[in-house]
C-alpha cells in the first residue's frame, strides 16, 4: 500500500501537532515504510502505525498541555453554540454564581463573548491590578466602545479619540500638535471640574438649594404618604440635574424624568446585546433620551459662552462650570449627535448610581429605628440656621466628614453596585501565574470582591448583610481635661483594593465626589426635615409586597442595582 501526500510524515505530523521528538518513530516507519514493512506482516505492520501514531498524538498532547500551562482553562458552555452571550447579557448575576461555582481555586478563567476572547478574574491582589489599569492594560477602546453604543457617538468622532496616541497626561506619550490632542483635554475637563473642590462645593450647594425647595412643598406638620424610590426617582433626580446642567433643561423638556429612566433600562443590552435590528427597544429608549439633548443644543445654539456674564460658578443655561466647559469643547470638536451624547452622558452618569443609593441607605436607615435615631443625632451636629431664613442648612464640611453616615454611605455601596470593571490587554501579560493574551478583554467582577467575607466579613456580620457600623473603629482621645474617652472614627482601612464601585485608576469615576456628597445629603435632609414612620412594601404595580426589597439582578454588572421593591412611608415636615 502506497502513502497519498495528505498521509505522509510532515502532514500527519501538521495534523497532530507532532514535535520532533514526540514524531519521530512515525517519520522513522513511513519513511523506511518497504524496510519495516518486509519484516512485519501488513496487520502487524498497521498496528505498528496507529499505535505509533496514537503515542505519538497523546505526548504531543501532553506536551502542549505543559507548554501551555499558564494559560487559564475555559468556563465550559452551559448552551452549546449559543455559549455564555445570552446569559452573560440577560442574567449576568447568574454567570457570575455559575463562574464561582467552578472556579474552585483558581484566580483567572477565559470565556469568549462571540470571538472576543474574555479572562474573568477574581482576588484582591489581581482586581486591584485590573482597577489600576496595572502593566499593559487599557480602557481606551473601552470608552470608544461605551461611547459609541450608549453615548450614540459618530464614527468620525470617536476615529479622532483612536487616532490621538498622546494620551490622557499633561505631557503627550507621542509627540502630537496641542490642537489635535482629544484625550487629554477630555480627561482635564472632567478632572478640573468635577473632582476640585470648588467645583463640587457649588454643584453640592445647587443641589441642596433645590432638593430642599422640593421638601418644602409638604405642608408642616402633615402626615403625607409616599413610595419612597418613586419620589426620589423624580426629585432627586430633577435637584442633581438642575445643579449640574441647569434649570432650562428641564424646563424645556418636561418629560426628562421618564426619559432618563426608559435609558437607564437600557444601558446593559445597549453595551452588549447585539445591533439595533436585534435590540430595538433599547435603541429606541437611548435616542428618545438623547433627543431631549439635541432639541436642547438647538434652542441654545446662539448661547455666548464667551460672554463674561456667564463666566460663574452657575447659571441656569448649562448650570455648572463642568457643563458649560464640557459642552463649549464637545461644540467645538464634535458632530451634533455626539455632544447630545455626551451632555445626557453626563448626567446619567452622575444620577444612576446615586439615586437607588441614596433609596438603598433609606430602607436601611427606616428600617432600624434605634440606627435612624442615632443617625438622625449625628446629623444634627452638621445642620447651621441659615442667615436669611433661618431654616436648617447643611454644614457640607462637617456632614462629609460624619463617621456614622459615611460608614452607611460605604456599606450601601459595597452591597448594591455591581460593576464588572473591564480592560484591553495592550501586550502579552502575566497575572497570577496565569498567561493573558493581548487583545483580549480582562474583567472583575465588584459583586465578587465586595462579598469577601475574609475582607469585610466579621463575627455575627457576615459581608452578605448590612451592617451600619462596619466601616467604624474604636479610637482612643485625649480631651482637654487630659481624660481618655474612645469615639468612632470612620476607617475603610487597608480594604480599598476590594471596594471598587466608581472604577479606579485614570478613569475612576470623577463624578464620584459629587455622588457622594449628593447621596449624603439628600439622606440628611430629608431625616433632619421630617418625622419619617415606615409602612410597608410594594410592589412596581402598587400592590404590597410580601417580602422586602432585593437588589434587582438585571443591572448586575453594569451599575447601581437599583431596589425591585419601593419603600412606602409616611412623614410629616417639621416646623423649623
Amino acid at each position: 500500500m502506497s502513502i497519498t501526500n495528505a498521509t505522509s510524515p510532515l502532514a500527519m505530523s501538521s495534523t497532530y501537532n507532532l514535535t520532533p521528538a514526540t514524531s519521530s518513530l512515525t517519520i522513522a516507519i513511513f519513511k523506511y515504510q518497504s524496510w519495516v514493512q518486509n519484516r512485519l506482516n501488513g496487520r502487524s505492520y498497521w498496528l505498528l502505525v496507529l499505535l505509533s501514531l496514537a503515542v505519538a498524538f497523546l505526548c504531543s498532547r501532553l506536551f502542549a498541555k505543559r507548554s501551555n500551562s499558564k494559560e487559564p482553562d475555559q468556563i465550559p458552555y452551559r448552551l452549546p453554540l449559543v455559549g455564555h452571550a445570552y446569559q452573560y447579557v440577560f442574567h449576568n448575576a447568574a454567570f457570575t454564581d455559575y463562574v464561582l461555582s467552578i472556579m474552585k481555586g483558581r484566580s483567572v478563567m477565559k470565556f469568549y463573548l462571540g470571538p472576543r476572547l474574555f479572562y474573568f478574574v477574581t482576588g484582591s491582589k489581581n482586581a486591584a491590578a485590573v482597577v489600576r489599569h496595572s502593566g499593559k492594560l487599557s480602557a481606551d477602546e473601552l470608552f470608544v466602545y461605551a461611547t459609541t453604543k450608549v453615548a450614540a457617538g459618530t464614527e468620525a468622532d470617536m476615529q479622532m479619540f483612536r487616532n490621538d496616541k498622546s494620551g490622557r497626561g499633561e505631557k503627550p506619550a507621542v509627540p502630537v500638535p496641542e490642537d489635535q490632542r482629544i484625550w487629554h483635554p477630555h480627561h482635564r475637563l472632567h478632572s478640573d471640574y468635577l473632582t476640585t473642590g470648588r467645583s463640587v462645593e457649588v454643584m453640592t450647594a445647587k443641589f441642596c438649594e433645590f432638593f430642599q425647595a422640593k421638601l418644602a412643598r409638604f405642608p408642616a406638620d402633615e402626615w403625607e404618604v409616599i413610595n419612597l424610590f418613586e419620589f426620589l426617582k423624580k426629585h432627586m433626580l430633577e435637584s442633581a440635574t438642575a445643579s449640574m446642567s441647569g434649570t432650562e433643561l428641564l424646563a424645556s423638556n418636561p418629560d426628562f424624568t421618564e426619559r432618563f429612566w426608559r435609558f437607564d433600562r437600557s444601558i446593559f443590552t445597549l453595551l452588549f446585546g447585539g445591533p439595533r435590528l436585534l435590540n430595538r427597544s433599547s435603541y429606541q429608549a437611548r435616542d428618545y433620551y438623547h433627543q431631549a439633548a439635541q432639541k436642547y443644543l438647538e434652542e441654545k445654539k446662539d448661547f455666548d459662552f464667551n460672554d463674561a456674564a456667564v463666566d460663574v460658578d452657575w447659571e441656569p443655561t448649562f448650570g455648572s462650570r463642568f457643563t458649560r466647559e464640557s459642552t463649549k469643547f464637545n461644540i467645538k470638536h464634535f458632530e451634533r449627535g455626539t455632544q447630545a451624547g455626551m451632555l445626557v452622558g453626563a448626567i446619567f452618569a452622575l444620577n444612576a448610581n446615586a439615586i437607588p443609593m441614596a433609596t438603598w441607605a433609606m430602607i436601611e436607615i427606616l428600617q432600624d429605628p434605634k440606627l435612624m435615631a442615632t443617625l438622625k443625632k449625628e446629623i444634627a451636629t452638621a445642620t447651621i440656621p441659615d442667615p436669611e431664613t433661618k431654616q436648617k442648612i447643611l454644614d457640607m464640611e462637617k456632614l462629609k466628614k460624619l463617621p456614622l453616615l459615611q460608614s452607611i454611605y460605604v456599606e450601601t455601596l459595597r452591597l448594591h453596585v455591581s460593576v464588572n470593571v473591564t480592560r484591553e490587554i495592550m501586550e502579552d501579560m502575566e497575572m497570577d501565574g496565569y498567561l493573558l493574551k493581548k487583545g483580549g478583554l480582562v474583567q472583575t467582577p465588584s459583586g465578587v470582591a465586595h462579598f469577601d467575607e475574609s475582607v469585610w466579613g466579621v463575627p455575627g456580620h457576615p459581608a452578605t448583610e448590612f451592617w451600619a457600623e462596619r466601616h467604624l473603629v474604636d479610637v482612643e482621645e485625649e480631651d482637654a481635661d487630659g481624660n481618655i474617652k474612645t469615639t468612632k472614627q470612620f476607617s475603610i482601612g487597608k480594604k480599598t483594593s476590594s471596594f471598587f464601585p466608581y472604577g479606579g485608576g485614570i478613569t475612576v469615576c470623577p463624578g464620584r465626589h459629587f455622588a457622594k456628597q449628593e447621596i449624603m445629603a439628600a439622606i440628611a435632609l430629608m431625616l433632619s426635615n421630617f418625622e419619617i414612620e415606615f409602612l410597608d412594601y410594594v410592589n412596581k404595580d402598587g400592590t404590597v409586597a410580601d417580602r422586602a426589597p432585593k437588589d434587582d439582578p438585571y443591572y448586575y454588572g453594569a451599575a447601581a442595582m437599583p431596589p425591585d421593591r419601593d419603600l412606602r412611608i409616611r412623614w410629616k415636615r417639621l416646623e423649623q
